[in-house]
């Protein structure tokens, strides 16, 4: 099956690039999301909040088990998306990244699953570290307008 490029335009009401993908890739998105934020052992809050935004944005809701999350296998999971566009993979990665800064931590075995998922699906270095300050500023940012919004 050959994927065309898309051309991308979020529209009002959309904050992420999850609904470009097929349902097929969004359902394994959310399989890696949850493998992801607990392959750390730290299921951080803010973490939790962007894993409901996920489900929400893409109108799925998939609850997986603590054993089921455990017996997921990262290069199965990283391979469920070989029959994905080179486009969608960068959309995957990149909200990946978003995922794994959420809570401003980037742990060792995150970067080691962002690493191999990178190399796996031959995404270029000059993306993966464009993509990862801009998702670093975008989560800066939103800090900051939360602190001046809801000041005192």
């Amino acid at each position: 099956m050959v994927h065309q490029k898309k051309d991308l335009y979020l529209k009002k009401g959309d904050n992420m690039y999850l609904n470009f993908l097929t349902e097929e890739e969004k359902f394994n998105f959310m399989k890696m999301a949850y493998l992801v934020v607990n392959i750390d052992g730290d299921f951080a809050q803010e973490e939790k909040n962007l894993i409901n935004q996920y489900e929400q944005e893409m109108d799925l809701e998939i609850i997986l088990k603590n054993d089921e999350i455990e017996s997921l296998d990262v290069d199965h999971v990283i391979e469920s998306f070989d029959s994905s566009n080179h486009q969608d993979k960068k959309i995957i990665l990149t909200e990946l990244l978003g995922l794994v800064l959420s809570d401003e931590k980037f742990e060792a075995r995150e970067k080691e699953f962002v690493d191999k998922f990178i190399k796996y699906h031959n995404i270029t270095n000059d993306f993966y570290n464009e993509a990862k300050i801009l998702v670093e500023n975008i989560n800066h940012s939103y800090k900051k307008l939360n602190e001046i919004i809801l000041a005192e």
